[in-house]
């Protein structure tokens, strides 16, 4: 996984944690991220999805994005109160919502997270190199 690669270039910075049930609890949001809300995003950007998938298709996607808003809605990131890769993650994937039409006024802690994560320098610096800000 590209993730683990990254940590392993830097691993200073602890993105991901080195061993134990905190790297498994990591691992396992970077899998949802990318099994349930990744993929979720797919069909829907499709151009040949039948108009009749994408209601249903957003619905399916809310689901997953509640699940990740009643968990931060207890915690400031995915990992409790430590920053970590799943973070990055899922902030990527919450900026194409605007691609669906869709915005993160629904999930006010998934909001917070968003921009906490988006006033991050390194967040700012990449962003900036991307043309995204």
């Amino acid at each position: 996984m590209i993730f683990q690669f990254v940590d392993s270039k830097m691993p200073e910075a602890a993105l991901l944690p080195a061993s134990g049930l905190k790297r498994l609890r990591s691992l396992e949001w970077l899998n949802f991220i990318a099994t349930e809300i990744h993929k979720s995003f797919s069909p829907l950007f499709r151009p040949e999805t039948p108009t009749s998938f994408c209601v249903p298709g957003r619905l399916h996607l809310c689901r997953r994005l509640s699940i990740v808003e009643d968990h931060l809605c207890q915690h400031e990131y995915l990992m409790g109160g430590d920053f970590s890769l799943a973070d990055v993650y899922l902030f990527v994937l919450c900026r194409w919502l605007t691609d669906q039409d869709m915005t993160l006024a629904d999930w006010s802690s998934l909001h917070r997270h968003s921009e906490k994560i988006r006033m991050r320098p390194s967040v700012q610096q990449a962003m900036g190199w991307e043309g995204l800000l």
